[in-house]
């Protein structure tokens, strides 16, 4: 797993750490490892993995903010996508934002770029500012082999930016929480099934809302039932107080419930509370998509320089029933980061993969 970018709880850092997972779910970091390190400082960036038609598999990190700090994304938001171990930029976004939303789509050969919180720059005498509000606008980035392609995708239902955003199969997308305005924390869910050949025959439907506003969380989609059945997993953030949660909720999909029926039919219920309040960590899933891992992230929102080194790890009996609360249960891992993150980007590299940057 590739940990890039992000606030270490003095500055910005464009280095990256690697969290190394083995089978047996044992946790190795190879810190600071120079191949793999963004071009510049930024934080509250979007990415993912692209696979090519050669077998080989980039990982790539879009937008993000290169301002001051602040709790929030200020100013000068970038409009370039970072190709990580290439060290160099691709072609640009629709507009400069932060705070944007990744996911896969044809099996990982697409990857879908949503939202953010972009700015507008103006000059009045002499000095530079910024009017910032959450976009629609959607990029599509595809490899050509020895480049890449930024195409525009359908927009989002409503402006939305720290959302979350998952694929599950056939290109069929949920996405939930995340503000449509610049404070704002929103509960609402869409589905999508995205036609990539029909722009004009996608719509996004109206989902079952999460249980509690959240923004800034992290969502993930486990495998349970020996492979038959699927949760997403809505964990942490924060909530409609603007205070760090704990929180967690699940919305069950029994086997075929990525058909649209059957997600609008479905209702999120409660799940096992984290150990500890995190919002901006990062997340991946592991152990055949039955365990996931939150790393990193602020405990305290609008605190800054308290950013969590830790690692938290929900294992969920893969054969076990939908039942998250009874079959799944937090630990906090022995092994901490070397240094905080929070507002980072997180990038699961598949083992025995071969890596390019071109």
């Amino acid at each position: 797993m590739l940990l890039t970018t992000g606030f270490n709880g003095a500055a910005l850092t464009r280095y990256t750490d690697v969290v190394s997972i083995s089978k047996d779910l044992t946790l190795t970091i190879c810190n600071q490892v120079d191949y793999w390190h963004s071009k510049h400082a930024i934080y509250f960036a979007s990415g993912g993995l692209i696979k090519t038609g050669d077998g080989t598999v980039t990982p790539i990190v879009c937008g993000g903010a290169q301002a001051p700090l602040d709790p929030v994304p200020s100013a000068f938001n970038s409009k370039k996508c970072n190709v990580l171990g290439g060290c160099r930029y691709i072609d640009v976004l629709q507009k400069r934002s932060s705070g944007s939303a990744t996911t896969v789509l044809n099996k990982g050969e697409i990857l879908w770029v949503t939202g953010g919180i972009w700015d507008e720059l103006s000059i009045h005498n002499g000095e530079t500012s910024a009017t910032m509000t959450p976009c629609r606008e959607t990029n599509l980035i595809t490899s050509t082999g020895s480049d890449f392609n930024i195409g525009n995708g359908i927009p989002l239902p409503q402006a939305r930016a720290f959302h979350c955003l998952v694929t599950l199969e056939d290109n069929v997308v949920v996405l939930c929480g995340g503000g449509d305005s610049y404070h704002s924390v929103s509960d609402q869910c869409w589905t999508l099934d995205y036609i990539l050949e029909e722009e004009d025959s996608n719509d996004w439907t109206l989902m079952a809302p999460l249980l509690q506003a959240r923004s800034y969380h992290q969502c993930k989609v486990l495998v349970m039932n020996g492979g038959a059945g699927k949760m997403i997993v809505a964990a942490g953030g924060i909530d409609a107080n603007n205070q760090t949660t704990d929180t967690v909720e699940v919305l069950y999909l029994p086997t075929g419930g990525q058909d649209d029926l059957l997600l609008t039919s479905q209702n999120w219920t409660t799940g096992p509370r984290m150990p500890m309040a995190l919002a901006g960590a990062v997340s991946a899933t592991t152990g055949n998509q039955s365990v996931l891992l939150v790393v990193g992230g602020v405990p305290v929102w609008g605190e800054n320089g308290i950013v969590s080194k830790t690692i938290l790890m929900l294992s969920c009996d893969s054969n076990a029933g939908h039942d998250l609360v009874d079959n799944c249960q937090w630990t906090i891992n022995d092994l901490k980061l070397p240094i905080g993150r929070a507002f980072s980007t997180g990038l699961l590299l598949p083992s025995h993969s071969i890596f390019t940057g071109k």
